[in-house]
């Protein structure tokens, strides 16, 4: 009836009117690996890769020490040292836990530092890899390292997480309305027969081939609306506090 839809409404709007939360935005809230020098920190594990790869062997060496040399005050001056901190110590921590972890992904794979810190296996001097596309302080952008370990493991990975560095949050991802269930979703409203829906769906390209207006005008309203949300397979946020006592 009308007085309840009257009344859903204030409600609806009551409820938005209490909800006044400000989120800052810009501001750097990164757990932290720990008190020290985050860039001595990484030298130290750059040192352990060099004897652990059998640098020194290469008749190339001089070429891995000079590049770490150029990619650590870059690396510095984009904040990315404390994040290659935490990255590493998770991945050691899989691997002392008998978690196995993968190779390394994407931009990552051409820097240096990373490959010595053990984040991955991959040669970038070997392989003439570009470290500015991992670390660019002209385009700087947040680090980045994508890192795989055994999906079974995951849990605990989180749980040594959540206790060494702060609160966890799992992402969480957003399905929108797509075109063919915005059509059914139409006709679900109208009445019409799901078997007479779903034939339309089926033969849906574009809103122009529906030829009843209601029904095109009622899945035009319904597209690109939010219908659910789910959990992201593999992200995850880090924060050294709980998010909420920002939000004003």
């Amino acid at each position: 009836s009308e007085d309840v839809i009257e009344t859903s409404i204030k409600n609806v709007q009551e409820i938005v009117d209490k909800c006044n939360v400000e989120i800052p935005m810009g501001e750097d809230h990164f757990p932290r690996f720990d008190a020290g020098d985050p860039e001595e920190t990484v030298r130290g594990y750059c040192r352990e890769g060099w004897k652990e790869r059998h640098i020194r062997e290469r008749k190339d060496y001089m070429e891995y020490g000079d590049e770490v040399n150029r990619e650590l005050p870059i690396l510095r001056q984009c904040n990315y040292l404390n994040y290659i901190c935490i990255v590493r110590d998770i991945l050691h921590w899989c691997n002392d836990n008998g978690i196995m972890t993968g190779l390394g992904r994407g931009s990552v794979g051409g820097s240096t530092v990373a490959y010595l810190s053990g984040l991955t296996d991959v040669d970038p001097i070997e392989h003439n890899l570009i470290f500015e596309r991992f670390c660019n302080p002209e385009r700087v952008t947040s680090a980045d390292v994508d890192s795989d370990l055994e999906s079974d493991y995951r849990d605990k990975a989180i749980e040594y997480i959540s206790q060494k560095y702060g609160t966890v949050y799992h992402v969480r991802t957003t399905n929108y309305v797509k075109e063919k269930t915005s059509v059914k979703k139409a006709c679900s409203v109208l009445g019409i027969a799901p078997s007479m829906a779903n034939q339309m769906s089926k033969n849906f390209t574009s809103f122009d081939d529906i030829k009843d207006a209601k029904i095109r005008d009622i899945a035009k309203a319904f597209y690109g609306h939010i219908q659910s949300y789910g959990t992201h397979a593999s992200a995850i946020l880090i924060f050294p506090e709980d998010p909420c006592k920002w939000c004003a």
